[in-house]
Order: C-alpha cells, then structure tokens, then sequence
C-alpha cells in the first residue's frame, strides 16, 4: 500500500491510515500531509459544510471576530460603533 499525502482540509493522525479525517467546524487546514488541523483564525469562520474545508471564510461585512475557532458566521460579532468592518477585522472610522 503506497501512503500518500492527506490533501488540505483534512489530516491523518497515525501511519498506515486508509482514509483522511476531515477538519471539523471551527477548524481548517490549509496545507497538504498535516498530522491536525488548526483553529480556525481570527476575522473569519470555519464552517461544517459537508466537504473538505481547507481555509476560512471572512466575517461578512458588518462584522469581525478577535477570537479563533469560530463556527459560523452567527459568531462573529457587530461592528463597533464608529468603525467600518470588512473580512472580519474592525477599521476605525
């Protein structure tokens, strides 16, 4: 059996696996043969889509985050009063 490289969006823990494990909400993973995935970065969200998530997605316009591992774009939160929002990170006005 050839091993090969588990593609982004998903890790292989141990040696000799069959299958890829793909990262869970909250997570990503944007590089190929990775043993985990990481936490999904500040500004954006990590969402369980039903395939392979390899990167985040921004907060949407309006909002930002500061913390990691967010879910789903719920979590991100309002834009402060006197600043402007875009891709998850606070600019103020």
């Amino acid at each position: 059996m050839t091993e090969k490289a588990c593609p982004k969006g998903s890790f292989g823990n141990e040696t000799g696996l069959s299958i890829c494990f793909r990262c869970k909400a909250g997570s990503s993973q944007g590089k190929q043969g990775q043993e985990a995935c990481d936490a999904c970065p500040v500004g954006g969200y990590c969402q369980d889509v039903g395939a392979v998530q390899a990167r985040p997605t921004p907060c949407p316009h309006g909002t930002w985050s500061d913390k990691t591992g967010l879910k789903s774009a719920e979590e991100c939160d309002p834009c402060p009063v006197g600043s402007w929002c875009s891709a998850g990170v606070v600019i103020p006005c």
